[in-house]
């Protein structure tokens, strides 16, 4: 006869203490009770991927106002040439000292290749900003697929002429085709176009912070500048990196807005129906 209300007072405690427990695990302030309706509880974050509207994303890199960027990069390719300005360039850098010449430039040439790809990698560890990182990351994949054709289809030697005569002539030579001039050199810069590309689509999608539009593009311009002038201007013409950071920029933007937008959810509430739009801003 004593069993039972034994019994009863240690159930008591145990779903006291059980209880107690899961309030405490969570804060009260914050954490949705299990009466609480739809729209009090906030919405998941989604988990982007490297190919979440990729499609659409190129599409509208290359169509409207941005096709005036590419249009742009061909524009300003041929008027450096035909100006001059790009022989001229590669002739002023020749003649700077070699070793500091390479010692300022090598930096950004080296990060150039690991920089692109680091950075996204690295901010992909975080949720808080796993979704910028990845609308860089595919920034970067689509900008340097663009370059590598690019190149593959225009062949345009490196501006290493041995003599000042040679410089005008070689500024001019495309070897129109399929790999006539490999992949490496050549129309557009790949080093600016991958990190024009980082750092436009990190500025865009993280638009209220002005320090990563500080360092992105920063960063960007000290790639870019080693690009033209680095190596006694060895590495590229002034017309390739202008091109570069043109079609970069366009797609990088175009992308990093792109992820920013956020998405569709549906909100369901007493009495009304609609739509939430939830940004994918960190």
């Amino acid at each position: 006869m004593l069993g039972r209300p034994i019994l009863q007072k240690i159930s008591i405690i145990l779903v006291s203490v059980i209880t107690s427990a899961a309030a405490y695990s969570q804060p009260t302030a914050t954490a949705p009770t299990p009466a609480a309706s739809p729209s009090d509880r906030a919405p998941t974050k989604p988990q982007l991927t490297l190919t979440w509207h990729l499609a659409e994303h190129v599409r509208e890199s290359y169509s409207g106002w941005n096709s005036l960027a590419h249009i742009g990069a061909v524009g300003a390719t041929y008027l450096l040439i035909e100006s001059g300005v790009d022989a001229d360039v590669q002739a002023w850098s020749a003649r700077r000292n070699e070793t500091l010449s390479i010692a300022a430039s090598a930096p950004a040439l080296i990060g150039g290749f690991f920089v692109p790809v680091a950075v996204p990698l690295y901010m992909m560890r975080s949720d808080a900003t796993r979704n910028g990182g990845m609308a860089a990351q595919q920034a970067v994949f689509v900008s340097f697929t663009v370059t590598t054709l690019l190149k593959a289809l225009t062949g345009r030697p490196a501006p290493d002429a041995e003599t000042p005569r040679d410089i005008d002539k070689r500024s001019r030579h495309f070897r129109y085709g399929l790999l006539r001039g490999g992949i490496f050199h050549g129309w557009p810069s790949g080093h600016t176009m991958t990190n024009m590309a980082l750092a436009a689509s990190l500025s865009s999608y993280f638009n209220d912070s002005k320090r990563v539009k500080y360092y992105a593009y920063g960063w960007a311009a000290y790639v870019m500048a080693a690009a033209t002038f680095g190596a006694q201007g060895g590495v590229h013409w002034l017309s390739d990196v202008v091109a570069g950071g043109l079609m970069g920029w366009t797609i990088g933007t175009t992308i990093g807005k792109g992820f920013a937008r956020g998405y569709l959810q549906p909100l369901a509430a007493p009495g009304r129906w609609g739509l939430r739009l939830t940004l994918n801003a960190d």
